[in-house]
């Protein structure tokens, strides 16, 4: 007789949230890809770090989250684990891709990059929630960012300074 084998599927809880993103170099501005990774858990101060490792073999791109560690001291108030991951300037193509949590999880796809966005594949993430698999490249000449200003007496520069960007702008909208 033969026997009934049971299949056990684990399905776990997402731990990190990723987004895909492109970044302007800021000694060069060559765009650089990579991934935004926060942790869904939140941590006692904002200073906690995601470690990770990155390895580009034979076209392949593996991306490892080994932990998430303490600071050796807090500051700030409670918040994610946050951490850019630069995986480089990637010539069109299509490359195997693995994120890998620890030594428990992982999860292997395709990166496709294309003259004008990049395209994740992963048909079953485990332990990540991606918050978008496609991304537009960034156009040359392209200028954006963010102005924090710490009290209401450095927004007016702040403000001036956006005006002058406007100024050279052929999308003053923007």
């Amino acid at each position: 007789t033969a026997k009934d084998e049971d299949v056990v599927i684990v399905t776990t809880a997402p731990e990190f949230q990723v987004d895909l993103f492109e970044q302007r170099d800021a000694v060069d501005g060559h765009p650089e890809f990579g991934l935004w990774i926060q942790s869904l858990e939140k941590y006692p101060c904002n200073n906690y770090v995601i470690e990770y490792s990155v390895q580009m073999t034979d076209g392949k791109i593996e991306v490892h989250l080994n932990d998430v560690t303490s600071p050796d001291t807090c500051h700030g108030s409670v918040a994610s684990a946050r951490a850019f991951i630069p995986i480089g300037n990637l010539s069109p193509g299509t490359y195997p891709f693995a994120l890998a949590l620890g030594n428990a999880i992982n999860n292997e796809g395709t990166l496709s990059v294309f003259e004008d966005r990049y395209e994740m594949s992963l048909p079953s993430p485990q332990g990540i929630d991606f918050q978008n698999l496609v991304v537009r490249k960034m156009k040359p000449g392209l200028l954006w960012g963010h102005i924090a200003t710490p009290d209401a007496a450095t927004s007016g520069r702040a403000i001036d300074f956006l005006n002058e960007l406007k100024s050279i702008t052929s999308e003053p909208a923007l």
